[in-house]
C-alpha cells in the first residue's frame, strides 16, 4: 500500500513493477488520505495513457505491460462512495510511494523543454542506469524501432528515454545527458538509429550505440557500438568499437536489439 501524504510532503508515484514514475501528488483528486478509497484518482490523462484511451473506458497499464488501474469518461464509482467523473483510478496496491525534496510540478530545464522530457523524477529513485534513445521521425517510431518492452525486461536496471531525430540537437542531447548525470545517474548510454544516429554521434558521451549511420558519421565517443550493412569498414578513430554487421537499413533483425541491449548491459 503506497504512503499517505502530509501536507507539508510532495510523493511520486511508481509502478510496482518496473518501477517507472507514473504520476505525482499533485496529479491526484481523489485517494490521498481515507483508508476507504483503494485507488488513487486522477485529475486528468497523463502522457503514458494516450495511446490506451480508447472509447468510453478501459484499462490502465503500465508501458511494462503490469495492470494499474480503469478509466472512464462517464465516470466510477470509489469504494468510499463517491463518485468521480471523469475517472482516471490507479490501485494503490500497483504502486509504490517515494518523498521527493523540493519538487514541483512541471519542473525542467530550457534543454528538458526542447526534447520535449522531464526529469524530476530522477530525484525520487536514480535508475543504475539511463539510455538517451534518438530515432527517426516522432518518440512513438523511435519506441518501434526498438523492441522497447523486450529491452527493458532484458535491462532491468535502465530507463529509456525516447526523442524525436526531428528535434534533437546534438548539443541538447549532451546537455541532457550532462542534467541525468547529476541527478545521480553514473551510467548514461546515448543510442540513435538513421538520423537519430547521427546526431549520437556528435554527443558528449562515453558511450553511444549507433544503428544504421549515416556514411559521414564519425564518432566522440571512447566506447561505441555500431551496427551496419555488411562490408561496411569504416575506421572509427581512437574508439574502441563493437561491430554488429550484418543490418539492413529497412528492416533492423532482432539481432539488433539483442546487441543493443548486450552493450547497454556492460
Amino acid at each position: 500500500m503506497a504512503a499517505l501524504v502530509a501536507p507539508q510532503q510532495v510523493l511520486a508515484y511508481r509502478c510496482g513493477a518496473c518501477r517507472r514514475h507514473l504520476f505525482d501528488a499533485t496529479d491526484v483528486v481523489h485517494g490521498l488520505t481515507g483508508d476507504e478509497c483503494g485507488s488513487f484518482v486522477l485529475e486528468e490523462p497523463l502522457e503514458w495513457m494516450t495511446q490506451q484511451l480508447q472509447g468510453d473506458g478501459g484499462r490502465l497499464c503500465c508501458e511494462c505491460g503490469a495492470k494499474l488501474g480503469h478509466w472512464s469518461w462517464t465516470g466510477m464509482r470509489c469504494g468510499c462512495g463517491e463518485w468521480l467523473a471523469p475517472a482516471f483510478s490507479i490501485a494503490k496496491s500497483k504502486v509504490d510511494g517515494r518523498a521527493a525534496k523540493s519538487r514541483s510540478r512541471g519542473e525542467t530545464s530550457g534543454v528538458q523543454e526542447r526534447l520535449g522530457v522531464s526529469l524530476p523524477w530522477l530525484r525520487v529513485d536514480p535508475p543504475r542506469r539511463v539510455v538517451v534513445y534518438v530515432g527517426d521521425g516522432d518518440r512513438d517510431s523511435a519506441k518501434r524501432s526498438v523492441d522497447a518492452a523486450w529491452a527493458n525486461r532484458a535491462v532491468r536496471e535502465a530507463f529509456w528515454l525516447f526523442l524525436s531525430s526531428d528535434d534533437a540537437a546534438p548539443e541538447d542531447v549532451s546537455a541532457l545527458i550532462r542534467e541525468v548525470r547529476a541527478r545521480g545517474v553514473a551510467d548514461v548510454v546515448a543510442a540513435g538509429a538513421g538520423r537519430g544516429a547521427a546526431v549520437v554521434s556528435a554527443v558528449e558521451c562515453e558511450r553511444v550505440a549507433l544503428i544504421a549511420p549515416p556514411a559521414d558519421v564519425s564518432l566522440r565517443a571512447r566506447r561505441a557500438l555500431v551496427c551496419c550493412a555488411k562490408g561496411d569498414d569504416r575506421s572509427w578513430g581512437d574508439a574502441t568499437v563493437e561491430v554488429y554487421a550484418g543490418i539492413d537499413a529497412a528492416a533492423p533483425p532482432a539481432g539488433v536489439v539483442r546487441a543493443l541491449c548486450a552493450f547497454v548491459c556492460t
